[in-house]
């Protein structure tokens, strides 16, 4: 019975998504993203200040949609009281694809990131797969490793 009122639960929820015509928009350009909530409300927000980007999905009943949380070194504010340190995006979006193709130019994700969080159908698969606190190879000076 319980897994009978999960599931009622979570068509209701996939529903009530899907009854807002409006997702939200953004926008990547080289230096900066451009994101609009459902609330039409407009941000610009700075590659250089985002800290980390996490890949997940959400369980849609039957589907998943493939998630962006980008966490911000600098938070800003929405009205007097709501910080907003992290920013969710997802693949139904409108301009999704750009601002991932923007971060595989910039080489903070790896082109072959979706890989991490496709299977198992159904499953979180919770993967940050962007942390400015962690030096890329290319960052680091390691001495030469001699080859034999």
């Amino acid at each position: 019975m319980h897994k009978a009122f999960e599931y009622l639960r979570r068509i209701r929820d996939h529903l009530r998504r899907r009854g807002d015509p409006f997702r939200g928009w953004i926008k990547a350009t080289t230096d900066e993203i451009w994101y609009t909530d459902n609330e039409r409300t407009t941000w610009c927000i700075p590659w250089t200040n985002v800290r980390k980007i996490a890949a997940f999905k959400r369980d849609l009943f039957t589907t998943d949609l493939i998630c962006w949380e980008l966490e911000l070194d600098r938070p800003f504010w929405r009205g007097c009281w709501d910080q907003i340190r992290f920013v969710e995006i997802n693949e139904e979006m409108e301009g999704f694809q750009g601002v991932v193709d923007a971060a595989v130019r910039r080489k903070l994700v790896d082109p072959h990131w979706v890989g991490l969080v496709m299977q198992p159908a159904f499953a979180t698969c919770w993967t940050v797969i962007y942390d400015s606190s962690v030096p890329k190879a290319a960052d680091v000076d390691s001495p030469a490793v001699p080859s034999a």
